[in-house]
């Protein structure tokens, strides 16, 4: 049975609602290719902290662990002074200071160490006074080349050989990044889309790098030489702390070092079929894969999202990335790999994790604990759940960057849609698809902090929906009348007072040939295999209980004809069992 109230379920969901920069300009030359075994020079090399533990790498899973990295080993290093001995009007290379040479190194090993490869490089400098000399050309010249000739200015033969062993960069009035090693990881520009630069950097061989830097001096801008090339470049793959190595990393990553141009490497597989997909806080990221280049570093698949998955969106709290590289070959068979970043801003400390209370999670309808079926509505209540109220009827995974997941008995996880969120109370729309069984239920904050609680999942846990909000009292239901000639009339069995004034509307009825059915509302029995009700401790026919149709979540029971002998009766109970299982009791009034 149907009635004119179609607008009905929308009410019964709203009783539960509550100064400009200075130009900036860079440039990066083609990344170098290796041409054979590089022979280094023996006892050159010196160690640079940091020293990350084990194997030389940061627990990205620790979001402290990361910010603490972020500002004691990276962030110092970008004031560290050049102290340039040489010039652009004489043709001497000069030298930069010890510290300057260490901060580039320092650099280097906090992108590895992210990274998962080992964070172990030394600063070479013989390497490095080689590439003193090249950055100097690169800065006279205003231009790159990995192979300059020698009508250059201030040419010499051991420039040129840094210059083909090395990572290239030129910048006028760039951000404070000591060998432009940011900017390498970064790997901007149309020449760039291997990111090549970024994969010699991460190559997880290299032990040894040189540095030779220039200042940006007048029309000269500054330039950076990083020799990459070392005796280990072929020697067997080291430990890496995941199979792959990907830019941006599994785990916490500071939202100003995700750039827009994502990687992941895997030695020695064809990527060259494979494909990336990309979810952005559970909703789907559109993406551009790059063209596939073999020959800088380990084979790696370059793709770019879309605008907003980056660091710019990462301000307004933590962005949960999910990455799905599949088709990867690996010994002539497919593999899949799949990894979550958090882009998060490190100067906000973390955030409370999220408390669930003692009443935890009920169905929106009943107010009671217990199982939530599939396409039910359901509320959980705690502390730091989100920072403010915010509800949005289009139902997005996420709310004020607070998100929901449910990890079912099959091992899959949903994550659900937020009607809205307060800092005590999340209303959602649970995943349809869910596997019945124990589940594990996680929220995760504006700023990071998760919590996760175990719960059940049934395929029925029904809820009938009451008119103050309470589970309880006065049904949410109205009531359809057809006389002998098939006229109908219809109403509320509650008055529209403001909750919780809410009280029952004697049903009339009416003459003797009047037939009255009632319809009630609720949740998480549509998938019921058997019905039955009572009202006032009288059976009733019940004509259907289903799925309302019209809005999410949603279920209707009708039932009727009443019958005449509750004629009289007043305040009576309204009970219903589905598929054995009662949902809570409401009640209507019979005149």
């Amino acid at each position: 049975m149907t009635s004119r109230f179609s607008g009905f379920a929308a009410f019964l969901l709203l009783l539960s609602f509550p100064a400009l920069a200075p130009a900036q300009w860079h440039e990066l030359g083609q990344p170098p290719v290796p041409t054979g075994y590089v022979t280094g020079s023996k006892g050159a090399a010196v160690a640079v902290r940091p020293a990350y533990e084990p194997l030389g790498w940061i627990d990205t899973s620790n979001r402290e662990a990361v910010r603490n990295a972020w500002f004691n080993d990276f962030l110092p290093t970008a004031d560290v002074p050049i102290e340039w001995t040489g010039s652009h009007d004489t043709g001497d290379p000069g030298d930069t200071s010890r510290a300057y040479k260490e901060a580039v190194i320092q650099r280097v090993n906090f992108f590895r160490a992210m990274a998962g490869v080992p964070a172990w490089v030394q600063l070479n400098l013989e390497f490095s006074r080689k590439a003193q000399q090249a950055a100097l050309m690169m800065s006279a010249n205003k231009t790159l080349s990995h192979f300059p000739t020698e009508d250059w200015l201030f040419y010499t033969a051991e420039g040129a050989e840094a210059a083909k062993n090395s990572n290239l960069c030129i910048a006028y009035n760039s951000a404070r990044d000591p060998g432009c090693i940011a900017l390498y990881i970064e790997d901007s520009g149309d020449n760039n889309t291997a990111v090549g630069h970024r994969r010699w950097i991460l190559y997880p061989q290299i032990r040894e790098m040189g540095t030779g830097d220039v200042p940006q001096v007048g029309e000269f801008p500054y330039a950076n030489v990083l020799w990459v090339f070392d005796s280990n470049l072929f020697n067997p793959r080291p430990a890496t702390r995941d199979d792959f190595v990907a830019w941006p990393p599994p785990g916490y990553v500071p939202k100003d070092i995700v750039y827009d141009r994502w990687s992941f490497a895997y030695p020695e597989a064809d990527l060259s079929q494979a494909s990336v997909a990309m979810t952005r806080n559970g909703a789907p990221v559109d993406l551009t894969i790059e063209p596939y280049q073999e020959g800088f570093g380990e084979n790696t698949i370059v793709w770019v999202p879309q605008s907003g998955v980056g660091n710019t969106a990462a301000g307004t709290g933590d962005v949960r990335t999910t990455v799905t590289v599949s088709n990867v070959i690996i010994g002539g068979q497919p593999r899949q790999f799949t990894y979550e970043v958090i882009a998060f801003d490190p100067n906000a400390a973390a955030a409370a994790n999220p408390v669930f209370s003692a009443a935890g999670l009920v169905n929106s309808a009943s107010f009671q604990t217990g199982p939530i079926a599939p396409d039910a509505w359901a509320d959980l209540f705690g502390e730091n759940l989100a920072t403010q109220f915010v509800i949005d009827g289009a139902l997005p995974t996420s709310l004020d960057a607070s998100t929901l997941t449910i990890r079912d008995a099959a091992g899959r996880t949903h994550t659900a849609r937020l009607h809205f969120v307060t800092t005590n109370r999340i209303q959602f729309l649970t995943p349809s698809g869910m596997a019945p069984g124990p589940a594990t239920l996680t929220v995760t904050n504006k700023g990071g902090g998760s919590a996760s609680t175990s719960i059940q999942v049934a395929m029925v846990a029904p809820g009938i929906f009451s008119a103050n909000a309470s589970g309880e009292g006065p049904a949410a239901a109205t009531w359809l009348r057809v006389d002998p000639l098939g006229n109908r009339t219809d109403g509320f069995t509650f008055t529209l007072d403001a909750p919780p004034n809410r009280k029952n509307v004697p049903i009339d009825l009416g003459p003797s040939g009047d037939q009255i059915y009632l319809s009630f509302y609720g949740t998480g029995f549509r998938n019921q295999t058997s019905v039955s009700c009572t009202i006032g401790g009288e059976p009733v026919p019940v004509l259907g209980a289903v799925a309302q149709g019209q809005f999410l979540g949603l279920d209707q029971v009708v039932v009727g004809p009443l019958p005449r002998s509750l004629a009289g009766r007043g305040e009576v109970d309204v009970n219903c069992i589905f598929s054995g299982i009662p949902a809570n009791t409401v009640t209507v009034a019979i005149k």
